[in-house]
């Protein structure tokens, strides 16, 4: 089926004026009794279903092919209910519909009967099948207001509704309408008496559990009043509330630092809890849940999101399932509870934590009465033990008029037993100050008498002189007792002798001020204003002290010291006003002159009663010419090479001077007192303190000993002196000393003697050989001019030797190719100008042992002068070639020497004319050189010259350093 455009205007589908022009048929009143009459037996039998039946009876009396009642729904002003609904259109019934998008809105809003010709075509969402033809509705009214409509409809185009139509459901909708409020009414009337029967019911019950309740905590109150102990309160109120509720357990405790402490519990079914437990399980955020007063509930352990698993273990551990804790009291440390545990989950209600809370509050109260009362005793016990023990004399006086009415005299009411010690007066309670003293200084009473008078507590310092003693008192009136007034007062004669002591100190003090050259002054803690400056301030500062002490002293002060010093004598005030006392140099430039002066400040505290710093007290010493001699000094001792230092007591050092720190590398922390000591070698130490414990004895101190130098760890002897410094009295202050190195003048010390002794030792060694050689050449000399030729050329080669030895430091050795060079040099063979008729062959800086050298030189010596005489060196086409070489002999690998000496080209003599035996130098080669050197020798005259081979041991290095 096709839909017809829709009109623009809802106006255009209602024909409400059409029936004016239509016939209207004749009202049927029987059939309209008969239906009003089956409506209200509806309405008497059942009347929620009485709209239903009317929508029913529309249908079935022909009025309408449907028919129904809109109704608008509570709480939603903007939906219709078909609250009922009858004919070809009854399986809409129960549905919904906009207000604003049917005819029914329309009707309400004017609140009149419309007649609607095919309304879909204005309301889209009154389509429906079958399709409406026309509809006719009526307002429904309660009241005043339309609450929604009632409504016919033919869906038949050849049926038109007519006045009659609009009569009948205008009467129908009036009946309805009634009858819909009566029977509101009806259901409101049956609702309100439910509702107050129900009321009354809950109310009395209340009433029953209030006075139930009532009756179990006053019961529980004066079970809990006459108890004296905490853990008797906490047992009786945990039974009881725990009887009362049925639960499985009711605890008292308290949590501290993650730990639970149950203090008692009433156990049902359950194990008791008295004990410890952990509470770290539960998380931080739950106990924070944990306020004074505040209620904590949990009806199922195992579902509370608030509790993680690890707490849900621990409380299943117990046995608790469900939970309601109340935060009694929470201190800094302590967090006490009263708690109620099941071991079933439980939804616990207001009247269970109303009753827990209001136990709860019992509790703590109950027992905070308990600590309250042993407080108040133990206070009290305190204060008779306060009034017994106090260092105050405390007294109640009662004062007595006479018959004019004045202050006559006082009588002694109670007293404390500091009251004898401070008077010296026996006991005195109950007698007066007349009977006790018989002329008592009258100002007492006057002085009671105007407290009396005035109400004004009054303290003053008053004499006795009948006591010798002076009193500081405090005197107030005793409220509800008649004329009697407390005396509390310490006797304060030694106080006021001591203050008259600090006055005349303080008039010395401010003497010794104006005669000291150094400042002595006084700041206030707080302000760091001066109180006091000495005279020595203008001459030091250049200031007059009135300008000084002017304004903000303290900045005003802090301006004169150079900005480079300006911070250290901050920080120093500061370290002062904390407790420390302090010593800092700093300069000042004097604003008169210019001039930069070095001034010493020792500043110390001055602290109060309590301990608390009051005052700064300074010594400001101006040592600017003691500086610049010191500077001199350091400049003098930092310049010498000596280790410069100063000790005290017998070896303590209390300074050295750079050049000991640069050697040893030891900084004052490590060489003050006896730490020197550790530089010293281990084996000169003792010796060391042996010299200091014998320099006050000997007046001096001297000793020799070896020190570690710190750039290659090697140890150096040094010479250490001391002298005393002396005060005036000749009492020595402190020894200043220099240790002065002298390991090379010991090495050469050392040296000296080693060369005297082997100059001793070689000295006789040479005279033996000179005697030997003059004997043997004596012997074998022809007369005495050959004795001379041969002994002075002997004696040449034995002094050749002797150079080569001078010239040697005690670790050096003769090498072979020097003393054959020498000896071949000194025969003019060898050198520049000489024909090349000898052959040196053999490596260079061979050394040769100090013992071996003049016998080996003299059998040299003599084996070159034959040959010059007789031999290759002599005959024109002779030629000398020696040759040598080392080998190693032995197990232990011993170095020895082996030469070769050849000549060649030599006329050698017949040997049947040649001479018989052997001369000395041949003796020398085979049996002087074996016997004194351990040699190896042969010594043969061949058909063209002589050729002999010396082998003899060498030192162990074998070569000299750089050979």
């Amino acid at each position: 089926m096709t839909r017809e455009p829709l009109p623009l205007c809802v106006d255009d589908v209602i024909i409400t004026d059409d029936l004016a022009h239509r016939g209207t048929r004749a009202p049927d009143h029987a059939m309209e009794a008969a239906a009003l009459a089956t409506l209200v037996e509806e309405l008497t039998e059942r009347p929620g279903n009485l709209l239903q039946k009317l929508c029913e009876t529309l249908v079935d009396l022909g009025v309408a092919d449907s028919a129904g009642i809109s109704l608008i729904e509570d709480g939603n002003a903007g939906r219709f209910r078909w609250v009922a609904l009858a004919g070809r259109w009854e399986q809409f019934r129960g549905g919904t519909m906009p207000v604003d998008a049917s005819p029914c809105g329309v009707v309400i809003q004017r609140d009149t009967m419309l007649l609607f010709e095919r309304p879909e075509r204005a309301f889209p969402a009154a389509w429906a099948e079958p399709r409406i033809h026309e509809v006719l509705l009526v307002p429904f009214h309660a009241g005043e207001r339309p609450i929604g409509t009632l409504w016919i409809i033919t869906h038949d185009p050849a049926r038109m509704f007519d006045g009659e139509d609009v009569r009948i459901l205008k009467r129908l909708g009036r009946f309805a309408s009634a009858a819909h409020r009566m029977n509101h009414a009806l259901a409101s009337a049956t609702f309100g008496r439910a509702e107050l029967e129900r009321e009354v019911e809950e109310r009395s019950q209340a009433l029953r559990e209030r006075e139930q309740r009532q009756s179990f905590l006053l019961n529980l109150s004066d079970a809990l009043r006459p108890l004296t102990d905490a853990a008797e309160i906490a047992q009786l109120a945990t039974a009881r509330l725990g009887e009362r509720l049925g639960v499985a357990r009711v605890f008292y405790g308290d949590v501290c630092n993650d730990r639970l402490t149950v203090t008692c519990d009433h156990a049902s079914g359950v194990p008791s809890i008295v004990g410890e437990h952990s509470m770290a399980a539960f998380d931080c955020a739950f106990m924070g849940e944990y306020r004074p007063g505040a209620l904590v509930s949990v009806s199922d352990v195992a579902a509370d999101p608030r509790l993680n698993a690890a707490a849900r273990d621990q409380l299943r551990a117990r046995q608790v399932a469900a939970f309601v804790d109340l935060t009694l009291f929470r201190d800094d440390r302590r967090v006490g509870i009263l708690a109620v545990q099941h071991d079933h989950p439980r939804a616990w209600t207001p009247a269970e934590e109303g009753m827990i809370r209001e136990v709860g509050e019992r509790v703590h109260w109950a027992i905070e009465r308990v600590r309250i009362d042993a407080a108040r005793r133990k206070s009290e016990e305190r204060y008779r033990t306060l009034f017994e023990s106090m260092d105050e004399a405390y007294a109640v006086v009662e004062v007595l008029k006479d018959a004019e009415g004045a202050w006559v005299d006082f009588r002694f009411i109670e007293v404390n037993p500091a009251f004898m010690s401070h008077t010296s007066i026996p006991y005195p309670v109950g007698r007066t100050a007349t009977e006790l003293l018989g002329n008592p200084n009258p100002r007492w009473t006057q002085l009671y008498g105007q407290v009396l008078d005035t109400g004004t507590p009054l303290r003053v310092e008053e004499a006795e002189v009948t006591l010798g003693r002076t009193f500081d008192l405090n005197i107030f009136a005793l409220k509800g007792q008649e004329n009697r007034v407390a005396v509390l007062f310490s006797n304060i004669t030694e106080r006021k002798r001591a203050e008259e002591a600090r006055r005349a100190s303080e008039e010395q003090f401010r003497q010794f001020g104006h005669a000291s050259r150094d400042i002595l002054w006084i700041r206030e803690a707080q302000g760091l204003q001066w109180r006091y400056l000495t005279p020595a301030f203008e001459t030091i500062y250049g200031l007059p002290r009135e300008a000084a002490m002017a304004g903000d002293n303290y900045r005003g002060w802090l301006d004169l010291i150079l900005p480079a010093d300006r911070a250290r004598a901050i920080d120093a005030i500061e370290r002062v006003r904390r407790g420390v006392p302090v010593t800092f140099e700093y300069r000042i430039c004097r604003p008169g002159d210019g001039a930069i002066r070095w001034l010493r400040d020792t500043d110390f505290p001055i602290l109060d009663d309590s301990g608390a710093v009051m005052l700064i007290g300074g010594v400001g010493h101006d040592f600017t010419e003691a500086r610049e001699a010191e500077l001199r000094l350091k400049t003098l001792v930092e310049g010498i090479p000596q280790l410069v230092w100063r000790a005290v007591d017998g070896g303590e050092w209390t300074w050295a001077s750079p050049q000991w720190t640069e050697y040893s590398g030891q900084r004052p922390d490590a060489y003050c007192d006896w730490g020197w000591l550790d530089a010293v070698h281990p084996e000169d130490r003792a010796a060391a303190r042996a010299a200091w414990s014998q320099a006050l004895l000997q007046g001096g101190f001297e000793v020799e000993y070896r020190i570690r130098r710190q750039r290659d760890g090697e140890y150096r002897w040094f010479q250490t002196r001391a002298a005393p410094v002396r005060d005036e009295a000749g009492a020595i202050i402190e020894w200043l000393g220099t240790s002065t190195d002298i390991d090379d003048l010991r090495t050469m010390h050392a040296r000296q003697q080693v060369l005297v002794a082997e100059l001793q030792h070689r000295t006789r060694n040479l005279i033996a050989v000179v005697r030997s050689t003059a004997e043997k050449t004596m012997r074998r000399a022809a007369n005495l001019a050959d004795f001379r030729e041969r002994f002075g050329d002997r004696l040449g080669a034995l002094a050749r030797v002797q150079g080569l030895l001078s010239r040697l430091d005690e670790h050096d050795r003769v090498t072979f190719d020097a003393l054959i060079r020498a000896d071949l040099r000194a025969m003019g063979v060898l050198g520049e100008g000489c024909t090349q008729r000898v052959t040196l062959d053999g490596p260079a800086g061979v050394r040769l042992r100090s013992s071996t050298v003049q016998m080996l030189a003299m059998a040299l010596h003599k084996l070159a002068t034959n040959a010059a005489k007789y031999g290759a060196l002599h005959q024109a086409g002779g030629h000398l070639a020696i040759r040598w070489w080392l080998g190693v002999e032995g197990d232990a690998g011993e170095p020895w020497l082996h030469i070769d000496w050849r000549e060649s080209g030599v006329a050698m003599p017949d040997p049947a004319s040649a001479p018989t035996g052997t001369g000395q130098g041949r003796e020398l080669i085979e049996r002087a050189l074996p016997y004194q050197l351990r040699a190896r020798t042969t010594y043969v005259l061949g058909r063209d010259g002589v050729h002999c081979t010396i082998a003899i041991p060498v030192s162990a290095a074998p070569f000299a350093e750089g050979a």
